[in-house]
């Protein structure tokens, strides 16, 4: 009798799971879509009052639209501000949509061609070629607009990247967000050394190259601010 029941326990649970199989093979996934509302980019808790007017200066400076004449932009960019493409959910973010590329040639007055991977509803994007003209390994930034035609840029006549050309050359990067870069900023240089010596044997596996050394992979570049790179060097705006 116990075996029976068992046996009809084990039956009814085989049930079971094969119904909740087959319920979730039916159910598709679904993308959301961006969140609503504000849920990252703000300081962290408890900042002294200068921890916090530096967070503030820096979202500040970052979410500054440049000019020309006034800030230096250009001669080459991908935007006129860092906060333009960093901005979904909030100043710091990944692209937003509208992406507001699409919108710079018209809004500036440029005399610019827009790439063709940039459109409205697509992705914010920078553009890297992998290969120079050459055949030698790049990697690097190709900026998508240049000044010319823009207020304060009178003579200049610099041409964009030859982007048809290059189809095939192409990859293509996303805003990173940068939600909490600031914090790793504060790691001293002397820890991350120590870390890397002490480490020696992971030694590749540390993305930071020390003062002195060159970086093997070409996109990897030495920060003219410090000995120690962080972060992939990207263009800014």
């Amino acid at each position: 009798m116990a075996s029976t029941l068992q046996s009809i326990g084990e039956i009814g649970l085989l049930l079971a799971a094969l119904t909740g199989t087959a319920q979730s093979q039916a159910v598709k996934a679904h993308d959301p879509g961006p969140r609503t509302g504000v849920s990252a980019g703000g300081p962290i808790d408890n900042l002294t009052p200068g921890e916090l007017k530096l967070f503030n200066a820096g979202q500040a400076t970052f979410a500054k639209v440049d000019t020309v004449s006034g800030d230096g932009l250009g001669p080459r960019m991908n935007f006129d501000s860092c906060g333009g493409c960093h901005a979904q959910p909030n100043v710091g973010g990944s692209g937003a949509k509208p992406n507001p590329q699409a919108q710079i040639i018209k809004r500036l007055g440029l005399k610019n061609t827009l790439p063709f991977f940039i459109t409205e509803n697509g992705p914010t994007r920078e553009a890297r070629f992998q290969k120079t003209s050459s055949g030698a390994t790049d990697g690097g930034v190709h900026n998508l607009f240049t000044i010319v035609g823009a207020a304060g840029a009178t003579g200049c006549q610099l041409t964009q990247p030859d982007f048809e050309a290059n189809k095939r050359n192409m990859i293509f990067r996303i805003p990173t967000p940068v939600f909490g870069a600031g914090l790793i900023e504060q790691i001293r240089d002397t820890d991350i050394l120590a870390n890397l010596n002490k480490n020696a044997s992971n030694a590749a596996k540390v993305v930071a190259a020390a003062a002195g050394q060159r970086p093997r992979h070409p996109i990897l570049r030495q920060s003219r601010s410090t000995p120690i790179t962080r972060k992939r060097t990207t263009t800014s705006p």
